[in-house]
């Protein structure tokens, strides 16, 4: 979806030529399709395949830096927000658009330990996740978490995230 219908490299390297993003390597695996991301994500053992084989397998294959971000959108949001607040020495920003919270609120995750950044954002007409996501900020903050939120005129879809997506990345990752 991000390589193909909503040019995310496009959208990465404008940043960065613009000055906007430092420079960056993005992996992005592919979804699967909605029954695959139901299956894989919504258990919430997507968390532990990032930090315990995609992060392995993209250090053995690249040269990458230690320091990594993770973005999602609805079960990646929740994924992400999983991995970066469950592994904070492997994870050190999130930007997380929609995340699926009524699934998983997190609450087990949000420790004083977990010091990773998180970009939270939501539609404001996603009734079901906005009191879920402004609870989530607060108890981010509350935890010292250091953390930011946006609120974008829109539902529960990519028409939002594709431009909103920028804003995430910008906040964890501004030039150096």
């Amino acid at each position: 979806i991000w390589t193909d219908h909503h040019s995310l490299p496009t959208t990465l390297d404008n940043l960065i030529a613009d000055g906007h993003l430092r420079h960056v390597r993005c992996v992005l695996p592919a979804s699967g399709g909605r029954d695959k991301r139901w299956e894989e994500l919504a258990g919430g053992e997507g968390a532990d395949y990032i930090v315990n084989q995609l992060l392995p397998w993209v250090r053995e294959r690249r040269a990458v830096s230690e320091e990594t971000y993770v973005l999602g959108q609805s079960l990646g949001g929740v994924t992400a927000l999983r991995a970066g607040l469950t592994y904070p020495e492997h994870i050190h920003g999130v930007a997380s658009q929609s995340a699926s919270l009524w699934l998983d609120d997190l609450a087990d995750a949000v420790t004083a330990e977990a010091k990773t950044r998180v970009h939270l954002a939501h539609g404001t007409q996603e009734w079901v996740l906005d009191e879920l996501h402004h609870d989530l900020v607060d108890r981010l903050r509350a935890a010292g978490i250091d953390v930011t939120s946006a609120e974008h005129n829109g539902g529960h879809d990519y028409a939002w995230w594709r431009s909103a997506v920028a804003d995430g990345l910008r906040a964890l990752l501004p030039p150096e």
